[in-house]
């Protein structure tokens, strides 16, 4: 009897072990991970940039007797030079591929071209004008619209364009010779001229706060006057000399988004 006891005990005791056995096993879910927030390119930023600008000086010199042009000439001469600055805008970016804009940028620059004209009348018996000028940039800024797109979401390609101004000093001396006699004058002027500028550019947000630019543009601070008035060589003459200052930059600079 005790032998059959213990040998029905045996078995219920492996069949439950074999049963247990069989049973499928859990293991907890792992938690979720909340996705990484998309990129945005709205907010205020700061910046420092520099660069290389130039072109041509364009130099318009006309003479005249009692309002009829007797001598006209124009030269362009290279201009070339370095600037540095800062910059501040605010960008807003609508949709997944838009960003609008404002930036505005002040420079210092030293950016300048020199002329070395010559050219003679013979109504005038044989007058001859010789004239050296120059013109440099000393500072300049600009106040701008920014329409950009985004093929991805850290890369944008934008175009640019508004407002330009800035320091032109210039400077000259004209000598006209005729009939055995001659006149020699010399002068220099600084005014803030103002004008306009367009470009574009690319940007890339290296990590959410910093991001770096390189861009084109064309800037035109317009027309300065040099000289007009009367040369006293004959009753009724006049002699105006002015100078169109524009010129292209390349730069690059480094952005601070708040």
């Amino acid at each position: 009897m005790k032998r059959a006891i213990a040998l029905t005990l045996s078995t219920f005791f492996l069949a439950g072990t074999a049963y247990a056995a069989d049973l499928p096993t859990y293991e907890a879910a792992p938690a979720p991970v909340a996705p990484a927030a998309a990129f945005d390119w709205t907010g205020f930023y700061l910046g420092l940039q520099g660069g290389f600008g130039g072109d041509e000086f364009t130099y318009p010199l006309d003479y005249s007797v009692g309002g009829t042009g007797v001598f006209n000439a124009e030269a362009d001469l290279d201009s070339s030079g370095f600037f540095g600055g800062a910059y501040a805008g605010f960008n807003y970016q609508f949709g997944p591929n838009f960003v609008a804009g404002i930036e505005a940028d002040i420079n210092w620059a030293d950016i300048e071209g020199k002329l070395d004209v010559s050219g003679n009348s013979p109504l005038l018996g044989g007058l001859n004008v010789t004239a050296k000028a120059g013109s440099q940039v000393n500072w300049f800024g600009t106040g701008r619209l920014k329409l950009g797109f985004l093929p991805t979401e850290r890369f944008m390609i934008f175009a640019t364009g508004g407002l330009a101004f800035g320091e032109v000093e210039s400077s000259y001396r004209v000598t006209a010779a005729a009939g055995g006699g001659s006149v020699a004058f010399r002068d220099s002027t600084s005014d803030t001229e103002f004008g306009w500028t367009l470009g574009a550019g690319f940007e890339y947000a290296i990590t959410d706060a910093l991001s770096v630019k390189t861009d084109y543009a064309y800037v035109d601070l317009g027309d300065q006057t040099l000289y007009n008035a009367p040369l006293g060589l004959v009753a009724g003459d006049n002699l105006n000399i002015e100078a169109e200052t524009s010129f292209h930059t390349i730069k690059a600079g480094l952005s601070y988004r708040f």
